[in-house]
């Protein structure tokens, strides 16, 4: 588990500040750009200890931001 652990942070650590980026494009307030960041890594760890590595991870990690703010947005409009 460590090296799975290890292997996910030097693959997408590079990807952070594009993750809040994005995440801060589409939510209104600070705290919830951070909540949004740390699903996205959440549920990507999630994936990769199942095995679902991406080849490429900084669009991997931007769709999984972009789905939970889409998700997120649905939720609240209900």
């Amino acid at each position: 588990m460590a090296s799975d652990q290890d292997e996910f942070l030097r693959a997408t650590m590079g990807a952070v500040d594009l993750v809040y980026n994005l995440s801060r494009r589409m939510t209104d307030r600070r705290q919830d750009a951070e909540d949004l960041v740390q699903d996205t890594f959440l549920q990507a760890f999630r994936a990769w200890t199942d095995h679902r590595r991406p080849k490429r991870v900084e669009p991997w990690l931007a769709t999984i931001c972009l789905n939970l703010a889409r998700s997120r947005y649905r939720s609240r409009a209900r």
